[in-house]
Protein backbone atom coordinates (compact mmCIF):
# COMPACT_ATOMS: atom_id res chain seq x y z
CA UNK A 1 0.00 0.00 0.00
CA UNK A 2 1.16 3.50 -0.52
CA UNK A 3 0.65 6.56 1.62
CA UNK A 4 0.15 9.51 -1.20
CA UNK A 5 0.63 11.93 1.70
CA UNK A 6 4.29 10.48 2.91
CA UNK A 7 4.73 9.13 -0.54
CA UNK A 8 6.14 5.39 2.14
CA UNK A 9 5.19 2.02 0.42
CA UNK A 10 4.49 -0.47 3.40
CA UNK A 11 4.51 -4.14 2.36
CA UNK A 12 2.05 -6.30 3.81
CA UNK A 13 1.52 -10.40 3.98
CA UNK A 14 -2.11 -11.29 3.56
CA UNK A 15 -3.04 -14.45 4.40
CA UNK A 16 -5.41 -17.35 3.82
CA UNK A 17 -6.94 -19.35 6.93
CA UNK A 18 -7.81 -23.47 6.61
CA UNK A 19 -6.68 -24.96 3.29
CA UNK A 20 -6.80 -21.42 1.87
CA UNK A 21 -10.34 -21.99 1.67
CA UNK A 22 -11.06 -19.07 4.84
CA UNK A 23 -10.56 -15.51 5.01
CA UNK A 24 -7.46 -14.77 7.12
CA UNK A 25 -6.42 -12.05 9.98
CA UNK A 26 -7.23 -8.46 9.24
CA UNK A 27 -3.87 -6.56 8.73
CA UNK A 28 -3.80 -2.85 9.96
CA UNK A 29 -2.21 0.08 9.18
CA UNK A 30 -2.62 3.58 10.68
CA UNK A 31 -5.50 4.44 8.77
CA UNK A 32 -7.05 0.92 6.87
CA UNK A 33 -7.24 -2.61 7.71
CA UNK A 34 -6.64 -5.19 4.68
CA UNK A 35 -7.72 -8.61 4.78
CA UNK A 36 -7.56 -10.89 2.07
CA UNK A 37 -10.83 -13.17 1.29
CA UNK A 38 -9.67 -15.24 -1.84
CA UNK A 39 -6.67 -15.80 -4.27
CA UNK A 40 -7.23 -18.32 -6.81
CA UNK A 41 -5.88 -20.35 -8.95
CA UNK A 42 -4.40 -22.37 -6.01
CA UNK A 43 -1.14 -23.06 -6.62
CA UNK A 44 -0.12 -26.58 -7.93
CA UNK A 45 3.59 -27.91 -8.43
CA UNK A 46 2.26 -29.69 -11.35
CA UNK A 47 1.17 -26.57 -13.03
CA UNK A 48 3.07 -23.83 -14.15
CA UNK A 49 0.77 -20.35 -13.41
CA UNK A 50 0.98 -17.21 -15.51
CA UNK A 51 1.49 -13.93 -13.21
CA UNK A 52 -1.55 -12.76 -15.10
CA UNK A 53 -3.77 -15.34 -14.33
CA UNK A 54 -4.28 -14.87 -10.39
CA UNK A 55 -6.97 -12.93 -8.35
CA UNK A 56 -7.23 -11.99 -5.39
CA UNK A 57 -10.14 -10.34 -3.24
CA UNK A 58 -8.70 -8.00 -0.37
CA UNK A 59 -11.32 -6.42 1.76
CA UNK A 60 -10.41 -3.01 2.98
CA UNK A 61 -12.12 -0.84 5.47
CA UNK A 62 -11.15 3.07 6.94
CA UNK A 63 -10.29 3.07 10.75
CA UNK A 64 -12.18 5.28 12.75
CA UNK A 65 -11.29 4.96 16.02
Amino acid sequence: MQDHVSNTITLMELNLEGNGDMPGSSVKTEDYSFRLLDASPYPTLADTIAEEDYRFKIEYSLNLD
